[in-house]
């Protein structure tokens, strides 16, 4: 008797996907179409960044704004550049850095509530 793979496999029953059923009548309905409605809301503004924070922060402090919005390696980039820039520049291009880091954490912050797979 040979095994066939579909009995090898072994899925935990959490991840196996149970077919929705609606219960009839119009009140039950609406009831389920209310609970995803509150549901895809929350999902919604879980991930939702507010673009004037993410400025302020970087502002601040750059790279924070970055790091508010989820992008830790251009957070890391401006937190390590912006002080070489203060030092070497004698503070001209830090001020330089300290917007372009607000610029870009506010519109990477817009980009991401557009495209939240980014």
């Amino acid at each position: 008797m040979a095994a066939r793979i579909e009995d090898l496999i072994v899925v935990p029953a959490a991840a196996v996907r149970q077919p929705v059923t609606c219960p009839p009548g119009p009140v039950e309905t609406s009831r389920l179409a209310g609970a995803y409605a509150i549901g895809m809301e929350t999902m919604m503004t879980s991930s939702h960044r507010n673009p004037g924070v993410a400025s302020v922060l970087s502002l601040l402090v750059p790279g924070v704004g970055q790091f508010y919005n989820g992008d830790f390696l251009r957070g890391l980039f401006w937190l390590i550049v912006t002080p070489g820039l203060w030092i070497g520049s004698g503070g001209l291009l830090g001020w330089i850095c300290h917007l372009i880091a607000a610029v870009t954490a506010y519109r990477r912050a817009e980009l991401k509530n557009r495209n939240p797979y980014l």
